[in-house]
């Protein structure tokens, strides 16, 4: 029988039992309009704010095993460090707080599209433009989360969302910083904190010895979605759970330009972004986001960089901006568009051993399904 997702009839919140159904208010702030999903500590639901007159995308905690203090910490750490963010690139909060019974609440922006898993398990692979403008944007993304120290931990398909900006350009936003964590200067690189993410994008350091991540590890994670995204399939893979983690320990994963023709000679220059995007030595991948998101418009559009002729110099007026490739150092694809797709698609290749890590490598549980229009 089909779960239904997100619905929560009865919560129970400390002494209180509180029925969660569309029309319930949340405080005096919000009204429940339907549910959207689940994330990794809460219950999403589509919610009415009437301070604002705006819908949102209201995060509640869920009613999950464990110490109630560290849930309540970690769900306030989340709101916290997403607030910290302000980047058309992170899903933005709203507000937070506790209601009437004790239940505590993220206000989120609502976002309308799709999650990149799901145009994956639609579409099987993405063409290099398409790559190219989710790369760069998720890239804003973590460099701002980076910026202040924010390290996601969970960079996956299911986490990053393709949306429209109220002009209807194709935005892509992170979401769902339910396991992210603050990096402070002076913490200990080799530190055992909880270590949280889902297994086929979890930096090998990370996997395989339980250092603590850092933002190099988010970039590893972004490879390999990016990897996916070109190729229709993980790098490393496996039957079972070991031969997914004896992968990554010792197969290499294939070229993609053997998994995929590459028009215009790119091939080489392409297997070289993946080859340090996901190496596994976290010094020799790209040592910041805004570094790996240069080196992949540069790869997709090698020929295009010029320095402009004199004719050029004197031709074009002061308020003429400069040609899209001699502007800011930080690349902006946002005109890519979205909806473009690939010549050749196929359904996406997920590896059966599909397992979320929730704090140890020993502690697993399946993945769960996308969900639309979610944090």
């Amino acid at each position: 029988m089909p779960r239904r997702v997100g619905i929560c009839n009865n919560r129970r919140v400390g002494g209180c039992c509180v029925n969660l159904a569309a029309g319930v208010k949340v405080g005096t702030r919000y009204r429940l309009v339907a549910p959207l999903g689940d994330g990794a500590m809460g219950t999403v639901w589509r919610a009415y704010d009437n301070e604002l007159e705006i819908e949102v995308a209201l995060k509640l905690l869920k009613n999950a095993a464990g110490d109630r203090n560290t849930l309540l910490a970690s769900f306030a750490k989340e709101a916290e460090l997403a607030a910290r963010m302000h980047s058309p690139n992170v899903v933005r909060v709203l507000d937070r707080g506790v209601d009437d019974h004790g239940l505590p609440y993220i206000s989120y922006e609502l976002l309308e599209g799709d999650e990149l898993g799901e145009r994956l398990t639609r579409e099987g692979r993405l063409s290099l433009a398409i790559c190219a403008a989710i790369i760069v944007q998720a890239c804003r993304g973590l460099a701002r989360a980076h910026g202040v120290g924010v390290v996601h931990q969970d960079i996956k398909p299911e986490n990053i969302f393709i949306c429209q900006d109220d002009e209807g350009r194709p935005v892509v936003k992170l979401i769902d910083f339910g396991i992210a964590q603050l990096r402070r200067p002076t913490s200990s690189p080799t530190a055992r904190d909880a270590i949280g993410g889902t297994l086929e994008y979890m930096a090998p350091e990370v996997l395989l010895d339980g250092t603590t991540p850092d933002a190099r590890s988010d970039l590893y994670a972004l490879g390999v979605v990016a990897y996916e995204c070109f190729t229709g399939r993980v790098p490393y893979r496996g039957d079972t759970l070991g031969q997914v983690l004896l992968s990554h320990a010792q197969t290499p994963p294939d070229p993609p330009s053997q998994l995929r023709a590459v028009k215009d000679g790119l091939g080489a220059a392409l297997d070289a972004w993946f080859t340090r995007a996901i190496h596994r030595d976290p010094a020799q991948r790209f040592q910041s986001a805004k570094e790996m998101a240069e080196a992949f418009v540069q790869v997709h559009r090698p020929k295009t960089a010029h320095a402009p002729t004199s004719a050029e110099q004197t031709a074009r007026s002061p308020s003429t901006p400069p040609p899209r490739e001699m502007r800011a150092s930080f690349p902006s694809l946002s005109e890519i568009d979205l909806t473009e797709k690939a010549p050749s698609t196929r359904p996406r290749a997920r590896t059966s051993s599909a397992y979320s890590v929730i704090s140890d490598p020993s502690e697993l549980r399946p993945r769960e399904p996308a969900k639309k229009k979610r944090p």
